[in-house]
């Protein structure tokens, strides 16, 4: 057999190895995509101290990284948001104002579809750090030091959500709805009484 023909063969199979590995390479790696998410919070508190809590309406926004395995329905999408969290009382006569650095990192999976549309959930992780507290109520607002309010600085939640994505060109929309649930009181003198809230996400990728 000619030397030409068993190096052309060799290099072929080498090649050929090699291309199925890129493949296989780029079906499990993610790629990273970024975007901005903006909506309403509906907050309040529960625990066995709190009585005749109701909703405070709050902003919640920041941006998002999604990095989805190719091929696959499945990503993680780390996000750095601003939330306003907190409760008003039952007759609204006054308000505890917090604000967070909320940091959820969130498993998610979209359902595969032939249209635009493609709904998904998420759930994960997220970690409130405090960067403002208020208490407010018949015109005046204080800050919780002033009243003696000592808030802890730090909230461990959990997050579960669904919503749908479309596919504008190259970039995508997003609508959707979550749950987060804070695991720690928020209070430093054993009150009982963790964050809840409900964020409707308006979302923008890149």
């Amino acid at each position: 057999m000619p030397r030409r023909f068993i190096f052309a063969a060799s290099l072929a199979l080498f090649t050929g190895g090699a291309s199925q590995l890129n493949a296989q390479a780029a079906r499990v790696t993610p790629r990273p995509s970024f975007g901005v998410l903006a909506g309403l919070n509906i907050a309040t508190l529960s625990g066995s101290d709190v009585e005749g809590a109701s909703s405070r309406l709050g902003f919640i926004g920041g941006g998002y990284a999604d990095f989805h395995f190719a091929g696959s329905g499945f990503g993680i999408e780390p996000e750095l948001l601003y939330s306003m969290q907190g409760a008003k009382t039952s007759g609204e006569e006054a308000s505890l104002e917090l604000s967070y650095l909320q940091i959820p990192v969130l498993f998610r999976y979209d359902f595969p579809t032939t249209s635009k549309a493609r709904p998904f959930v998420v759930a994960g992780p997220s970690i409130g750090i405090k960067i403002g507290c208020n208490v407010s109520g018949q015109g005046v607002s204080v800050d919780c030091d002033t009243v003696n309010l000592q808030t802890t600085g730090f909230d461990l939640g959990g997050t579960l959500g669904a919503g749908v994505g479309f596919k504008l060109g190259k970039q995508t929309a997003s609508l959707g709805a979550r749950y987060t649930i804070g695991t720690n009181d928020i209070f430093e003198n054993n009150f009982k009484a963790k964050s809840r809230f409900w964020s409707i996400l308006a979302g923008f990728g890149f």
